[in-house]
């Protein structure tokens, strides 16, 4: 499965990315504009967006909104029960090993320096 990761805050800075190959999204355009998106359709009513399904890509979110961030997950799979619980747990996974540094983020990428290992395993 070829995917792309990013967390973003609700403001769509992006906190963290991984892409599993070669990709031309700027994923800083890409947060930026898919928390325009959520934020306009939670504004506007009382849905929220979990899924913008694409002719040949999907794009799944999580938001955690106690530690104001978004999971954005984009990947040639449908949005299925498994892919939504895998999600759940790579946000889990992320805000375990980083929650102090969420805290007191700089606005250093490097701080999440690992994580893209895990990802690999991501299938």
């Amino acid at each position: 499965m070829n995917f792309e990761f990013i967390v973003s805050n609700n403001s769509g800075l992006p906190i963290y990315s991984y892409k599993s190959k070669e990709s031309k999204n700027d994923h800083a355009l890409v947060s930026g504009f898919l928390s325009a998106v959520i934020s306009m359709v939670e504004y506007k009513s009382d849905s929220k967006v979990d899924n913008i399904e694409l002719q040949n890509r999907n794009i799944i979110f999580y938001k955690n909104d106690s530690k104001e961030l978004v999971y954005i997950l984009i990947t040639d799979r449908k949005k299925d029960d498994k892919l939504v619980r895998k999600m759940e747990e790579i946000a889990r996974n992320f805000e375990g090993r980083y929650d102090s540094k969420l805290v007191n983020w700089n606005g250093e990428t490097s701080a999440f320096f690992g994580f893209d290992e895990y990802l690999k395993k991501f299938r």
